[in-house]
């Protein structure tokens, strides 16, 4: 959702570039189609034209501000 968040907008493949970035190490596609999925069912995210999106504008706010 990080990543997500950050870009406003991500593909899958910013999602998986942000992830090995950040982690340093290969996650399986498997598990992270399987979790944006699991976000989607959850209403965190959502899919529209290959691009995931927060909708909920706090939720965002709370992702970027987490850091802080």
């Amino acid at each position: 959702m990080k990543a997500i968040a950050i870009l406003g907008n991500a593909r899958w493949k910013n999602i998986m570039d942000y992830v090995i970035t950040k982690t340093g190490r290969k996650v399986s596609n498997t598990t992270v189609s399987r979790d944006l999925k699991k976000l989607i069912k959850m209403g965190f995210i959502e899919k529209r034209n290959d691009e995931y999106r927060i909708p909920d504008p706090i939720i965002r706010y709370a992702l970027l501000e987490e850091d802080i």
